[in-house]
């Protein structure tokens, strides 16, 4: 997993994670495999994905309820994280949306797509 982590953290040329004996900051995180949601602080359908994980790295109080919502760009933030520990530019997947976003109601559902890709030869 450090060796993993390091190869993101170096993707964009330097070394913006703080590395402890060789041990990458995000490894038990990642390992840990869960999400952190404060039930006291309102829903964000946008930037809410691990905010209090990185406030808790970071030393400062979280601004969000933090979990998932299931129309945020996680992949954006998931590079982010990973390639500059969240303190430079925003690194983009080139995806920022779902062709059919989930909807507001419960169950959250999207309709199908009307005109869905082929499927391509080799399947």
């Amino acid at each position: 997993m450090n060796a993993n982590l390091r190869f993101w953290d170096g993707l964009d040329g330097k070394t913006d994670w703080a590395y402890v004996d060789g041990t990458h900051p995000l490894t038990e995180l990642v390992l840990a495999d869960y999400l952190v949601v404060d039930v006291t602080k309102a829903y964000a359908a946008q930037g809410s994905y691990l905010e209090i994980e990185q406030a808790v790295m970071e030393g400062r109080p979280h601004a969000t309820c933090g979990g998932r919502a299931l129309n945020d760009d996680v992949m954006d933030t998931i590079f982010t994280l990973l390639i500059n520990a969240g303190k430079g530019p925003v690194i983009r997947d080139g995806v920022d949306q779902s062709s059919r976003p989930a909807t507001d109601t419960f169950p959250h559902v999207a309709a199908p797509n009307p005109n869905p890709p082929a499927q391509p030869e080799h399947h």
